[in-house]
C-alpha cells in the first residue's frame, strides 16, 4: 500500500455522551469524520459531521476535535438535529460549524467511492483499504490520537446481498479485512488500488468525471510522457496508484457465533440456547454513496442554498464602498 496522506488523520473526531466526558477523555463511545460539499462560491464549503446512527441513538452526541494548540475541545450537538435515512443504513449526518483554533480536515464528496469509479478501475476484493478511527484503550485523554488499521476489501457491497445486523436489519455493506475490534464504530474507511493499463483507442482509464468535471488521479505514473487530455497512442503499459477514495463508514465488525458447551453428566454437549461470538476482524462498512444520499435530502440541500445566498450577501456588502468615506 502507498503511504497514506497524513491530513486524513485530521478528519476524525471522537464522540462522547457529554462535554464533561469529552473533557475527561472517558474511554467510551466511538468516532466519526468530517466531510464537505463545495459551495457555489469558490473558497467556501459546507461542512458536515458523519457517524453511526446507533451512536447517536445511544446518546453519544458530544464531538471532540483537536485544536491547533495541541489540545482538544468538545462541540455539543442534539440528537434530533442529526439527519438519517431508513434505506441508508447505520449513518447519521449533521451540519457543523467549526470556529477558529481547531485542527481539522474534511473529505470532499468528490473523493467518495461510487459505482462508476468501481467499474472504471475494476475495484475488487484484495484491493487495499485502511481505516482511520478511535482505538478506545489508546484514544488519548487530552487530545484525539486516531489509529490507522490496514487491510483489504473482502467483499464488494451488493444491494441484493445485504449484511444482517442486530439493530437495523439488513444493510448494504462492504466487508473489509482490517483486524477490526469493538470501538471503531463511525470510523472513516478508505480504499486505494494499484493498476496497470494498456491504453486503447486513445483513451486512458482515468478519463472520467464527477458531475461533469474531469477528475485525474492524484498519483498517475505514466510509462511514457503524457498530459491529461492528450491522446495516448503508445501501446506501453500505464501504471499508477489511484485513490484514496472514501469507501464508507464502519458500523461494526462481523461476528461469528459459536455454541457454548454444557456439561451433562460426564460429557459435554453443544448448547442449543447459549452462544458466544468470535471477532472475525472483518469490518462492516456502509458505502459512501449512502452518506451522499443523506447529504442530498431536501432539508440539507435547502440549507446549503440558504447559506450560499448568505455568503453572496456578505460578499456584496463587503464590496460596496462606504458612502461615509466619500467627499
Amino acid at each position: 500500500m502507498p503511504r497514506i496522506p497524513l491530513e486524513v488523520l485530521d478528519c476524525s473526531f471522537y464522540v462522547y455522551r457529554s462535554v464533561i466526558d469529552a473533557n475527561e477523555g472517558k474511554q467510551t463511545g466511538g468516532c466519526g469524520f468530517l466531510v464537505q460539499v463545495p459551495s457555489v462560491h469558490p473558497g467556501w464549503t459546507h461542512l458536515y459531521a458523519v457517524t453511526n446512527k446507533h451512536l447517536i441513538d445511544d446518546g453519544f452526541t458530544a464531538l471532540r476535535l483537536n485544536t491547533d494548540a495541541g489540545r482538544s475541545e468538545a462541540i455539543e450537538t442534539r440528537s434530533e438535529n442529526w439527519e438519517t435515512l431508513y434505506d441508508s443504513g447505520d449513518v447519521a449526518v449533521i451540519p457543523l460549524e467549526i470556529g477558529a483554533g481547531f485542527k481539522w480536515h474534511a473529505i470532499l464528496v468528490d473523493e467518495f467511492i461510487s459505482p462508476d469509479i468501481i467499474n472504471m478501475f475494476q475495484l475488487q476484493p484484495g484491493d487495499d483499504a485502511f481505516l482511520v478511527g478511535r482505538l478506545v484503550n489508546q484514544s488519548g485523554r487530552q487530545r484525539n490520537t486516531p489509529v490507522v488499521r490496514f487491510g483489504n476489501i473482502s467483499l464488494m457491497a451488493d444491494e441484493n446481498e445485504k449484511v444482517q445486523t442486530v439493530k437495523y436489519g439488513y444493510q448494504e455493506a462492504f466487508l473489509v479485512e482490517c483486524r477490526s475490534v469493538s470501538g471503531f464504530s463511525g470510523s472513516a474507511v478508505f480504499c486505494t488500488t494499484h493498476q496497470r493499463f494498456l491504453p486503447r483507442d486513445g483513451i486512458v482509464p482515468w478519463d472520467y468525471s464527477v458531475n461533469g468535471v474531469p477528475v485525474i488521479p492524484k498519483t498517475p505514473k505514466p510509462a511514457v510522457p503524457w498530459k491529461p487530455g492528450e491522446i495516448q497512442t503508445s501501446h506501453l503499459m500505464v501504471e499508477g496508484n489511484f485513490g484514496p477514495w472514501l469507501l464508507g463508514v464502519d458500523w461494526g465488525h462481523l461476528p461469528l457465533y459459536q455454541p457454548m458447551f454444557e456439561k451433562i453428566g460426564n460429557a459435554y454437549e453443544k448448547s442449543e440456547t447459549h452462544y458466544y461470538d468470535i471477532n472475525t476482524g472483518i469490518a462492516c462498512v456502509v458505502p459512501a454513496w449512502r452518506i451522499l444520499d443523506i447529504l442530498n435530502i431536501d432539508a440539507l440541500k435547502a440549507q446549503r442554498q440558504q447559506d450560499d445566498e448568505e455568503i453572496a450577501r456578505r460578499k456584496m456588502e463587503s464590496s460596496v464602498p462606504d458612502t461615509n468615506d466619500r467627499e
